[in-house]
């Protein structure tokens, strides 16, 4: 009788551990539902912590006062929600600077970052390409993030829009506080690129 009380108490056990959990709730309706209550208090709370040691990706933690997630495939903790920084500049252009806010003249100017963060995606369209030869899609681009007048080891980035666009979400290009971003169409010949834009992702970053 005593061995069939404990087997019948693992066998509970067991299946507690592999329920689901609910709080607030008896239908829970994932491995762990949090239901807000009826009072004011929060569903939940996380106490803010210095950088913990990541292992898997969807680990959170608030770290001094913005809500991070455990990137494995780049080794990083990143804030969740990704900024673009969008920068353009319409009609044809030849070997110009690409416009975010005022006119972008000289790599010494551009946007400059509050935080330190990770690029991890960068996106890039035209809508044309015009002028005296067939096309000129092979014109690359220019991402620099630099500081003060000097671009960073890492920080020099080019591409070209022979696939019709550009599209990389696999980046992984650290930047610190005070860099700043400057984008520029490298052409060298004599077509020119109509109306590009290219987007850069960043998401801030916890060291």
């Amino acid at each position: 009788m005593k061995n069939l009380f404990l087997a019948l108490t693992l066998l509970a056990t067991t299946q507690w551990i592999q329920g689901q959990v609910g709080i607030n709730t008896v239908s829970p309706t994932a491995e762990l539902d949090i239901a807000a209550s009826t009072t004011n208090l929060p569903a939940l709370e996380l106490e803010p912590q210095s950088v913990p040691t990541g292992a898997a990706t969807g680990q959170m933690a608030v770290i001094g006062d913005q809500l991070y997630m455990y990137d494995a495939s780049r080794g990083k903790w990143l804030t969740i929600a990704a900024t673009p920084l969008v920068f353009s500049r319409g009609g044809d252009i030849g070997s110009q600077s690409l416009r975010m806010a005022g006119n972008l003249t000289t790599a010494n100017s551009g946007i400059l970052l509050p935080f330190d963060g990770t690029i991890i995606a960068i996106t890039s369209n035209s809508n044309t390409v015009s002028g005296t030869a067939t096309n000129n899609l092979a014109a690359p681009f220019n991402v620099r993030i630099r500081q003060s007048n000097t671009t960073i080891v890492g920080g020099n980035i080019n591409f070209n829009l022979l696939g019709g666009t550009y599209n990389d979400n696999t980046a992984n290009i650290d930047f610190s506080a005070g860099n700043h971003i400057h984008v520029r169409a490298q052409n060298t010949g004599t077509d020119t690129i109509s109306n590009p834009t290219v987007t850069i992702w960043v998401k801030w970053r916890a060291n």
